[in-house]
């Protein structure tokens, strides 16, 4: 796991959303602490000089990397694992994300609800002694810092868009088509291809909307997260999110 991870903005996220954003806001880069670099060297761009890929299949020439601190896409620590889509979890800028019901605002990635009660977790597998104090010695650095394990630990994805809870049933949109496709290669209803329909995911501004009275008033308050790593005392929660840069 990493602490205070740096985050280098993907091609396709730097066509797709990056080079638009710049249009709108040049100072963007510098608001956000967002460098640049050609190589080994760090430069300065322009939209301008990046609108010839922003629809071209040609990759941008340039590396896009958000520096450490609470305005980082990772948040203050990210958990690697070994996969071939460059997919790991992570802390977040933007907690108010974990509030919504559908979970679309990301690009693959998974944010974690309690980070640092996952790393509070892992930290029993690090080599060395690492106290409550001497993490927030790290943080205060804003340096990237990795702490390895000493054994592995098995990281299940799972997805579901029907589970149980309190006796009753939830139904839940299938963001990710799994169970469309299920259907469409079962007896009886096999396909030839399958074709991704044109209306896939939910209205992101509806989702956006605050829940209703009856929904808050049950709701449990959600105290507010600190650098410091709180006491564990259940696994945390992992949100997964498709969607957005």
């Amino acid at each position: 796991m990493v602490l205070n991870p740096t985050w280098t903005v993907p091609d396709n996220l730097i066509k797709r959303d990056l080079i638009h954003v710049l249009r709108e806001n040049p100072l963007y880069l510098q608001e956000n602490n967002i460098r640049v670099f050609s190589g080994k060297k760090e430069v300065q761009v322009t939209s301008a000089e990046l609108d010839p890929y922003e629809h071209s299949n040609k990759r941008v020439p340039y590396r896009f990397v958000q520096y450490p601190g609470d305005t980082n896409a990772l948040g203050r620590v990210k958990f690697m694992f070994p996969n071939k889509y460059a997919v790991y979890l992570h802390d977040t800028d933007n907690k108010s994300l974990l509030e919504r019901r559908y979970k679309i605002y990301s690009s693959g990635c998974m944010r974690v609800d309690k980070p640092f009660d996952l790393m509070n977790i892992l930290l029993t597998h690090v080599k060395g002694s690492y106290s409550e104090a001497r993490i927030q010695e790290i943080l205060d650095t804003m340096k990237p810092t990795t702490l390895k394990l000493t054994k592995s630990i098995p990281v299940h994805i799972l997805y579901f868009t029907v589970y149980k809870e309190d006796g009753l049933a939830y139904f839940k949109n299938d963001i990710y088509l799994y169970d469309q496709m299920i259907w469409e290669s079962s007896t009886g209803h096999k396909k030839a291809t399958f074709k991704i329909p044109p209306k896939r995911f939910i209205d992101v501004n509806k989702n956006a909307k605050k829940r209703s009275a009856t929904q808050t008033q049950t709701k449990k308050p959600v105290p507010k997260q600190k650098n410091t790593p709180p006491v564990q005392q259940k696994t945390p929660s992992v949100q997964h999110q498709d969607g957005m840069f």
